[in-house]
């Protein structure tokens, strides 16, 4: 069974995106990134960068939602090359 995309996305199950949750985003990430050690920085920078455009790495992964393969779905969402555990 594929994931119902168009269900994801739907406002009634996500919710309109809300300014001040946003605001408050920008604001932790900013300061983690400020705080970050420098081998985390360039992550927590990415996440912010996401977050100011007002998406998350969940929407990465919703945008190849509708693959007819969820595990390389998955994969490409985790930098998993695949391959045993």
């Amino acid at each position: 069974m594929l994931l119902d995309v168009d269900l994801l996305r739907s406002d009634s199950l996500l919710g309109r995106p809300d300014p001040a949750l946003r605001t408050a985003a920008v604001g932790c990430l900013t300061a983690a990134h400020d705080a970050a050690p420098p081998a985390l920085r360039a992550e927590v920078g990415l996440l912010l960068e996401l977050v100011v455009r007002g998406e998350s790495p969940g929407d990465a992964v919703l945008r190849r939602a509708g693959s007819p393969d969820p595990l390389a779905v998955l994969r490409a969402a985790t930098d998993d090359p695949g391959g045993p555990p």
